[in-house]
């Protein structure tokens, strides 16, 4: 068992944030607006965890992203 006892946690070093819808889809929108790539794959990580129906999201972005 000593071997796993220090092995980092993905999950708690995640960014969680929660947002309304309105905000989340304005993000979004102004992310994919941007110049730079980067800011479309954010866009689109933020884009896949949005529910339709859902007054907030709750949005995970792992520590690389």
């Amino acid at each position: 068992m000593a071997p796993y006892r220090c092995r980092p946690n993905v999950i708690l070093a995640a960014t969680v944030v929660t947002l309304s819808t309105a905000i989340a889809r304005h993000l979004c929108a102004d992310l994919l607006g941007r110049p730079d790539p980067a800011w479309h794959r954010l866009a689109h990580l933020v884009t896949e965890q949005l529910f339709p129906g859902s007054a907030h999201h709750t949005v995970t972005l792992a520590p690389g992203t």
